[in-house]
């Protein structure tokens, strides 16, 4: 059922016309369901479901007359499909730079293993809960399953804001959840592979790959394969840092490239000569803008948490990328003025 619409033989883009009636019909469907109050993975969870409806409806149409019993089989192979199947909860103690102790909070969901290993990433964040992890997990194996990668989805995280502790702080707290997860089968080459997320990058994942491999992995000659995102003299590929934004920059074009739909919106097709704002300046932000600049778009906007700038004439993403090495921050950059808007 989840490949069945990438490979159904029609063009992603020509089928912008059902989604532009499932977006029309999700709003009454959310309102009418929730009262307008629902989290994260309740949402998901409930745009999964209207998904699911309209391939069964799909189905049945194009079989004109479908057994009852195929019928059941469907519907439960879609049951089997929308729960998050494990999620672990765990908290540690953290002895800080100043001795004082202190309680760290984390997850990891493993929402499906129809295809082994799991895969997501770990984020470093204030707002990571459980909730949330869940519905990133659930997203992993939608978008995994419509693109035929061989993984079921999986996400985790930790409740700290990165930037308010020191490199050495990180490292124990990275390399004690990694011990966390690997003795409750929450890691592993053939059970569910790590990657970067927002707060996390190589320097994480080579903690991640050398506590596993020192421990868990010890013997193992694919040991190291227990994550992804690693630095290159680590064993990590050429090209990963930028692929999250490349992304970005194709699922644009793309979506830029069909006729129809930029009529529709009142746009000329094509990505050149076209204005764009972003939100974010880390490493998927920064490729996106890399790749879209270069494609002959103009970056006039740019928030982060800490403030925002704009300027109508453009930005030149590698000035903006020199600036917030050099300061730590977006703000102030001379090629743009500050903006609360």
């Amino acid at each position: 059922m989840l490949r069945s619409l990438s490979q159904s033989g029609l063009h992603p883009l020509k089928s912008l016309s059902i989604l532009r009636s499932l977006s029309n019909s999700t709003a009454r469907y959310l309102s009418t369901e929730t009262n307008g109050d629902v989290n994260f993975n309740e949402m998901v969870g409930r745009f999964a479901k209207r998904a699911a409806d309209l391939i069964i409806a799909n189905e049945v149409t194009m079989e004109q007359k479908q057994p009852a019993q195929d019928s059941r089989d469907l519907q439960g192979v879609i049951d089997l499909i929308l729960p998050c199947n494990s999620v672990l909860s765990t908290a540690f103690p953290l002895k800080r730079d100043n001795g004082q102790l202190e309680i760290i909070y984390g997850w990891r969901a493993q929402h499906s293993q129809h295809r082994v290993p799991c895969k997501g990433g770990i984020r470093y964040s204030e707002d990571v809960c459980e909730d949330e992890v869940m519905a990133l997990a659930s997203l992993m194996t939608y978008k995994c399953a419509v693109v035929d990668v061989p993984f079921g989805g999986a996400k985790g995280g930790i409740k700290i804001d990165p930037a308010k502790y020191s490199v050495g702080e990180l490292e124990k707290v990275t390399r004690r959840f990694v011990i966390e997860l690997a003795k409750k089968g929450f890691m592993g080459p053939g059970t569910d592979v790590p990657a970067p997320d927002m707060g996390t990058g190589e320097r994480e994942m080579s903690w991640i790959a050398d506590t596993y491999h020192m421990t868990f992995g010890h013997g193992d000659i694919n040991s190291y394969a227990c994550v992804t995102g690693k630095p290159i003299p680590a064993g990590g590929i050429h090209g990963r840092v930028s692929a999250t934004g490349r992304g970005v920059y194709y699922a644009t074009r793309a979506f830029l490239s069909d006729a129809e739909v930029c009529s529709e919106i009142g746009i000329p097709p094509g990505v050149s000569g076209k204005s764009f704002v972003v939100q974010g300046f880390g490493n998927v932000g920064l490729h996106s803008c890399r790749y879209l600049h270069r494609a002959g778009a103009k970056l006039i906007g740019v928030m982060e948490r800490d403030g925002s700038i704009y300027n109508s004439e453009g930005i030149d993403p590698k000035e903006l990328e020199d600036y917030k090495l050099s300061h730590g921050t977006i703000t102030g950059f001379p090629g743009a003025q500050d903006t609360e808007e």
